[in-house]
């Protein structure tokens, strides 16, 4: 790649970021298809960006296009002498361009795009670029002439994020105007019934077990004396007299 055909486009707003991982189009998924997460050497698969930006920015960007293009060194005779306008004006008078990379080429995988912070630390392979973020774009211009068809694609090497803007949950549901809200001040559910952990129970303290509590029981044998019971009252007063001696 020539140092004329590596440029940097700077202060753009992310759209529709999908350079985490390669995707393609799959107009099965969906309601009127849409991408979705695919391997990279599978055909269709790219890591693509687009970008919004004024018509300062996208003038500026086409006037280096414009130059790769009648500098390239393929060009010949039936080429234009001129490049064609190659952004999208939307309806807020905002200009939309493309980036994107292949997931391979012959089939061997290409290099995804380097995402970087605003302090060129590298961010993780997986960091996923939301829409509306301001980034820097590092991109190749590529000439190309494709079934009379004249341009230059701008092929993404890396993106440098300015601003990030945090990733937001989609509810499914619509809004309800007079329903439940987080921020009402009603008590929610969570205190009416609280999930507290019950206090674990204390342990039984072990018992001292003396080692004859499962011997036998011992009998004791009394030697008893019979005495004989008196018969009569007389015998009974002889017994307590006796007693009185």
């Amino acid at each position: 790649m020539s140092e004329t055909n590596s440029y940097v486009i700077k202060n753009v707003d992310a759209l529709y970021p999908k350079i985490n991982q390669t995707y393609k189009f799959d107009s099965n998924a969906g309601d009127k298809g849409k991408s979705v997460p695919c391997d990279p050497l599978v055909s269709g698969a790219e890591y693509s960006l687009q970008f919004k930006m004024v018509k300062e920015q996208a003038v500026e960007i086409y006037e280096a296009m414009n130059t790769a293009f009648l500098n390239h060194p393929k060009r010949g005779d039936d080429w234009p002498n001129k490049l064609k306008q190659p952004f999208k004006k939307d309806d807020d008078g905002m200009y939309v361009g493309k980036a994107k990379l292949k997931g391979n080429y012959n089939n061997e995988k290409t290099t995804p795009p380097k995402q970087f912070d605003s302090k060129t630390n590298v961010l993780p392979a997986d960091f996923l670029l939301t829409t509306g973020s301001t980034v820097n774009l590092n991109v190749q211009f590529v000439p190309y002439r494709r079934e009379g068809d004249f341009g230059v694609s701008l092929r993404l090497r890396a993106v440098q994020v300015i601003a990030y803007v945090p990733l937001e949950e989609r509810s499914p549901f619509d809004v309800i105007s007079d329903g439940y809200s987080l921020n009402s001040g009603e008590t929610t559910a969570e205190e009416l019934f609280p999930s507290a952990d019950p206090e674990p129970a204390t342990p039984a303290q072990p018992v001292a077990v003396s080692d004859d509590v499962f011997d036998e029981p011992k009998v004791k044998k009394t030697n008893t004396k019979t005495e004989s019971i008196p018969k009569n009252n007389n015998d009974l007063g002889a017994l307590l007299d006796e007693f009185d001696d």
